[in-house]
């Protein structure tokens, strides 16, 4: 799964302050708008409650790795994955 466009917005905010500052304050569905995104990726831009750009890009990056995980986890055949069954079974 790529997040160019995720990427780029964090880039855009390190260089640009009036991106940076819509980004962190009310007019961030603005700021955003003009990146191509997935509608799961504006919602967790939404989501984000941050009042640096570190913070934004820690949220961000939590979410990504989250968005990973479970991709890497899908492709995983299910013999392969772990299964704990807490009542032992009587043969």
């Amino acid at each position: 799964m790529s997040h160019e466009s995720l990427q780029a917005i964090v880039g855009t905010a390190i260089l640009d302050k009036q991106f940076l500052h819509d980004l962190l304050n009310s007019r961030r569905e603005q700021a955003i708008s003009r990146f191509e995104l997935t509608p799961e990726e504006r919602r967790v831009l939404r989501a984000i409650d941050a009042q640096t750009i570190e913070q934004f890009a820690f949220q961000l990056d939590d979410w990504i790795v989250g968005q990973e995980k479970k991709a890497y986890i899908a492709q995983v055949p299910s013999a392969f994955r772990y299964t704990y069954d807490p009542v032992p079974r009587l043969a």
